[in-house]
């Protein structure tokens, strides 16, 4: 018989075991939440730029040096995790391994990257936006990106997950185009000044040829002017009259490579 306690049954009083929490994401969305956390377009769009900016060529070391350090790092969060398979963050593993001290002042280092990273992503990408829809208010834009973070952040785990690979995947896609499109404007550039190279070619030989065609040092001159020689094309053109000479190198300017 249960032994009475206060007028209760003892096992009545004994708290409920917790119940444990279900399992609601494979593979595919702890993937796209592991792979949204890298942010490739905000880091290429938003902190690159600046980077490049500010530093230069030195950008482009700082992170290939920090790609080093995060591969590192991803190995230490696996060790880590199959060590303590729990729910939670670096605070988690650092409270198992270091203490309860060590993982709390982890945990108030992820609050305040969260409160930093939140707002700056946010607006740099309303400063995205305003480059395609330039009348979006900047402050007010970033606002609103931030709150529709934290909406998303609050839905279920599955939709989270569906949501982030959503996005991942369009940041994947924008990526891609840009890329295309700074290659073919690249290509277009250098079609571009070829054509004017030849261009200009084409009128200073057109005048020299009905001004200078029997003058000494015609036929070098024009050789030097379609090999893109400038210092020859001065030397041989040197003993013409001033007027001639000088529009002849006025038509050339735009003839050489830059």
């Amino acid at each position: 018989r249960a032994r009475l306690r206060g007028g209760m049954p003892e096992d009545q009083l004994k708290p409920a075991a917790p119940t444990p929490f279900a399992r609601s994401l494979g593979v595919a969305g702890v993937l796209f939440l592991t792979l949204s956390v890298t942010t490739p377009a905000s880091s290429v769009f938003v902190i690159v730029p600046g980077m490049l900016q500010i530093a230069g060529t030195g950008a482009v070391w700082a992170t290939l040096i920090a790609g080093l350090v995060c591969v590192a790092t991803a190995y230490i969060y696996a060790e880590l995790s199959s060590v303590w398979p729990v729910a939670g963050g670096e605070y988690v593993m650092v409270a198992h391994t270091l203490g309860p001290l060590a993982g709390f002042v982890m945990l108030g280092i992820n609050v305040f990257n969260n409160l930093i990273f939140l707002p700056v992503a946010g607006l740099g990408v309303s400063q995205v936006l305003a480059s395609v829809i330039p009348a979006l208010p900047q402050v007010g834009t970033a606002i609103v990106v931030v709150g529709a973070c934290t909406v998303i952040g609050l839905a279920n785990i599955r939709v989270n997950a569906m949501v982030t690979g959503l996005f991942l995947a369009i940041e994947v896609v924008a990526l891609f185009v840009v890329s295309a499109l700074g290659l073919v404007d690249a290509a277009r550039r250098e079609n571009a000044a070829g054509d004017s190279r030849r261009a200009a070619q084409e009128r200073a030989y057109r005048f020299m040829s009905a001004m200078a065609g029997d003058r000494s040092g015609f036929d070098e001159a024009a050789r030097a002017l379609f090999a893109g020689d400038a210092m020859r094309f001065d030397a041989e053109i040197a003993a013409w009259p001033d007027d001639l000479r000088e529009h002849a190198t006025m038509l050339a300017a735009d003839a050489w490579p830059h």
